[in-house]
């Protein structure tokens, strides 16, 4: 799961960048 979440990063660095601090959190 944090390939795919590694991946969706790549795809939108902007909203992915908060999106992973939150996942990171969790």
């Amino acid at each position: 799961m944090l390939e795919l979440d590694l991946q969706l990063a790549t795809d939108a660095p902007a909203p992915s960048e908060a999106q992973f601090r939150h996942w990171c959190e969790l």
